[in-house]
């Protein structure tokens, strides 16, 4: 649904990715500064599944075993933490 979202919980953020929260934004940050494509396609699609209420962070956060939260506006609160406020602002 969101391949820019799913891609980089998946890479950078996933238990596979074995960095710390700190060194994934790190690293996402450099690419961003570097890559205009890849940058616009990811803020797009944060943004818009930010505003899906149907889209579920929660799920996706636990299928890529990035973390785990009780609630859907917890894990909201936290993909936009570390996928909208320190990229993007």
């Amino acid at each position: 649904m969101y391949e820019y979202v799913d891609h980089v919980l998946a890479t950078y953020f996933g238990s596979s990715a074995e960095t710390s929260e700190e060194e994934a934004i790190s690293l996402l940050s450099g690419n961003i500064k570097n890559n205009e494509v890849f940058a616009s396609g990811l803020r797009a699609d944060v943004g818009r599944a930010l505003q899906d209420s149907g889209y579920s962070w929660k799920d996706a956060l636990e299928q890529y075993e990035v973390a785990f939260f009780d609630t859907e506006d917890d894990a909201r609160s936290y993909a936009k933490r570390i996928l909208w406020d320190s990229l993007f602002i």
